[in-house]
């Protein structure tokens, strides 16, 4: 994977698309419009928490937060992926 893949939003937007098995095209045309908001949200979301609220703390506070925040949202897709309705 070339570095600015990794980097790019709409890269990561269609990760994440084929990580729970969503496909636009099948989609309701509702349905894409907010699951692609919810996702650009989130990234400007972390990334201005990033930029203006990390960046104060030191690397091994940074650490733990991130560490922290990893541990959460492990919860979640755990959560998810055992959830059997």
């Amino acid at each position: 994977m070339d570095i600015k893949d990794k980097f790019d939003i709409e890269q990561q937007y269609q990760f994440y698309l084929n990580k729970v098995k969503l496909n636009e095209e099948t989609m309701h045309p509702a349905q894409r419009v907010e699951t692609r908001r919810a996702f650009y949200g989130a990234w400007s979301q972390l990334i201005f928490l990033v930029r203006d609220e990390m960046a104060v703390f030191p690397d091994n506070i940074r650490q733990g937060i991130i560490t922290r925040m990893i541990n959460e949202l492990s919860v979640y897709w755990n959560k998810v992926i055992l959830y059997k309705p």
